[in-house]
């Protein structure tokens, strides 16, 4: 009979009353692996038979945490056999014996500590012999008025310098030996190491599924293994370079994998989804709605500076005008998935590792803001729409440079195909800010005058000193009354737009390479005279 591949889902518990015990093993290489921010799936293909109808398939060195409800076994065959089931066992040490990559670091191990043990004996030779030259020296010296080899006799001096010239040669050797017995320390010590990772791998490698065929295997025939892997995840990273000069924005996106499961990944195909893993086998039932009186509820705002952590990303169109791009973008329904167009290669316990996912440069618009009234200082700010790019940039770390230096850090997305990124990318010396007090006074409109009058007024002076005209937008602000018995008079700058609650206020100004400009803020505070102003305005 002709059968189409079959994909099943087998729980643990289905245990079989009939056909053979396990007849072959054969260890489950990993192909491929999709990761979620936290958790998730491996896939494993290898090949199978022939095998006895009710025979078991063993597949050794899986992780020993494996949940056997959600294995998923996949035949590779159109015709294949029907599977009867799985069941999963962890292996203790007796019945996993000895890994050979473990004898042989063992093995490492005892030998290096043999050579060590064997530079001992020499080393306690050369300090007993050294310090018998130095007795010897001594008795020579002896009986000597002032105890140096001068007042020896020539036969005397010549012992004494044959002595001298032995103990050298002896301090040369036992410092070649010390060498030698520190590097082997090192080597020692890094071998332990790896040791201990081998014999850390090998734990965490003591699974062993067992598949079992309700029919016969006459011919080798491919089995697909799809399982959940726990101490695995990725993050995004990216690096934002900006260039004011050329008014552009390098986006370099990264995904840091981690793979802490003990087994190392040798050129494995690696995709990248959102959201998080799951294995569900049927649709869900809806959830009950229960309706009554809308009652009146009061919309708080948003708190700024927080982005929910479940948004949905949904993915634009996106051609590629000349050659291939570097990671597949696929459209989910409510997710995207990125597939690494490389085989990705980590160690077995990896924390962290960096592969690249793209690289885009787009166009961008650069500005310096300035805050006088704080600290004389520019601060370079950038923007670029980000129409053309493939999948949304979702939260995650980035480092921020100008023209190839490096400026400081922060934390980049979620954002869609299509929204405007803005960033602060640092302190800009290209543009000098000078802050000038012009006037800082206070008088009397005379002697039966109950009010003071407070005069204020600054001066900004700003300099580009870059290559390209440059736009230079200066904070600032006016004081604001919170009293009727205090007056504020705006006298300068005029027809701008003023935050009534705040005070606060901008000037943009646009300077060519080497120029520069003054803006003055000038306005007075009257108010009674007898009153003390805590704060400076």
């Amino acid at each position: 009979m002709n059968m189409k591949p079959l994909s099943l889902l087998l729980p643990s518990w289905m245990l079989f009353f009939c056909g053979a015990l396990a007849a072959a093993q054969s260890l489950a290489p990993l192909t491929a692996v999709e990761l979620y921010p936290s958790g998730g799936e491996a896939v494993r293909e290898v090949e199978v038979g022939p095998l006895a109808a009710g025979e078991e398939w063993v597949l050794d060195r899986l992780p020993n945490n494996l949940n056997p409800n959600r294995v998923r076994v996949e035949v590779l065959a159109e015709g294949g056999p029907r599977l009867g089931g799985v069941r999963f066992e962890r292996l203790d040490a007796t019945k996993r014996g000895e890994d050979p990559r473990v004898a042989a670091a063992r093995e490492r191990v005892e030998e290096l500590e043999a050579e060590r043990a064997e530079l001992l004996q020499p080393l306690e030779d050369f300090e007993a012999e050294i310090g018998f030259l130095e007795e010897l020296r001594k008795a020579l010296l002896q009986g000597t008025e002032e105890g140096s080899a001068a007042d020896l006799s020539e036969t005397a001096r010549s012992v004494f310098a044959d002595q001298r010239e032995a103990e050298k040669e002896l301090r040369e050797e036992e410092r070649e030996l010390r060498a030698e017995r520190r590097e082997l320390d090192r080597q020692l010590a890094r071998a332990e190491s790896e040791l201990k990772e081998l014999q850390r791998v090998a734990e965490s490698l003591s699974g062993r599924l067992y598949v079992r065929f309700l029919d016969s295997i006459k011919e080798p025939l491919t089995l697909r293994l799809r399982h959940p892997l726990q101490q695995v995840g990725w993050q995004p990273a990216y690096r934002l370079e900006a260039a004011p000069q050329a008014d552009s924005l390098r986006i370099t996106a990264q995904a840091k994998l981690r793979n802490q499961t003990g087994e190392a990944w040798e050129r494995v195909k690696v995709t990248l989804l959102t959201g998080q893993p799951g294995w569900r086998t049927e649709a869900p039932e809806p959830p009950p709605v229960y309706l009554a009186k809308p009652r009146e509820q009061q919309v708080q705002p948003a708190a700024r500076g927080k982005v929910s952590t479940d948004a949905v990303f949904e993915l634009s169109s996106f051609a590629v005008e000349q050659g291939e791009p570097p990671v597949e973008a696929e459209r989910l329904s409510t997710r995207f998935r990125l597939t690494l167009a490389e085989p990705v290669s980590t160690e077995a316990f990896a924390r962290e590792t960096t592969v690249p996912m793209a690289d885009w440069t787009v166009a961008a618009q650069f500005w310096s803001a300035v805050t006088p009234m704080l600290e004389e200082k520019a601060y370079l700010h950038g923007e670029a729409e980000l129409s053309d790019l493939p999948w949304a940039l979702l939260r995650g770390p980035a480092t921020l440079s100008v023209d190839g230096a490096l400026t400081g850090e922060t934390q980049l997305g979620p954002l869609q195909p299509g929204e405007t990124l803005s960033l602060g990318f640092g302190e800009n010396p290209a543009i000098e800010v000078e802050r000038r007090v012009l006037d800082r006074t206070a008088g009397d409109k005379g002697m039966f005058e109950k009010d003071r009058l407070h005069r204020r007024h600054f001066a900004t002076d700003l300099t580009n000193r870059m290559e390209v005209p440059h736009e230079v937008r200066v904070h600032e602000r006016f004081p604001v009354s919170r009293d009727d018995e205090i007056e504020v008079r705006r006298q300068q700058p005029q027809n701008i737009e003023v935050d009534e609650e705040t005070g606060r206020f901008e000037r943009a100004v646009s300077l060519s390479p080497g120029e520069s400009a003054t803006l003055e803020t000038r306005y007075d505070v009257r108010a009674p005279k007898d009153w003390q102003f805590r704060q400076r305005f």
